[in-house]
């Protein structure tokens, strides 16, 4: 009885890979963050514009995007839109322009930022998806002989924002 009990663990101990699992299966991943970033190729410090007046181009913004449709771009000013010099109540001011690369106005990233009184930011979605997109800030000033101006160093501070939507 026991070589039977023996020849029979045998031969389950033999036949056992005949049963065994011939493939097995994993899963993998990866992990992408959002990634929706402005870095800026403007000047560090103030630009000079014109006393004569005119259209000054501050430099580029690029915008890179990992978000599937649509983000926003907001343009914001510091002194409501209009630069100011400390200790004078009047105020210079400008307007401003954001373009594609190949020079077209963004619809809504134009105009002025507001009256020195009331803040006017301008805002738009902008659908690109998955990209990387270069933009131009343009800011447009009237010459400064057609404002009473104080002598003083007329300053204001232009900000780009991107957020999802």
């Amino acid at each position: 009885m026991k070589k039977l009990a023996l020849i029979a663990v045998l031969a389950l101990l033999v036949s056992a890979p005949l049963f065994a699992a011939n493939s097995t299966t994993t899963q993998i991943k990866a992990v992408i963050s959002a990634d929706l970033s402005i870095t800026a190729g403007l000047p560090a410090g103030p630009t000079t514009l014109p006393l004569a007046g005119g259209t000054t181009t501050l430099g580029t913004i690029t915008v890179n995007s990992n978000i599937a449709g649509a983000w926003n771009i907001t343009v914001s000013s510091l002194n409501k839109g209009v630069m100011k010099a400390p200790g004078v109540s009047v105020f210079y001011p400008y307007t401003f322009d954001v373009k594609t690369g190949g020079g077209t106005s963004v619809p809504g990233l134009s105009g002025d930022l507001g009256d020195g009184t009331t803040a006017a930011d301008k805002s738009a979605n902008v659908t690109t998806g998955v990209a990387t997109v270069v933009y131009t800030l343009e800011v447009t000033n009237a010459a400064a002989s057609s404002f009473a101006l104080p002598a003083g160093e007329y300053v204001d501070s232009i900000t780009l924002t991107v957020s999802t939507l």
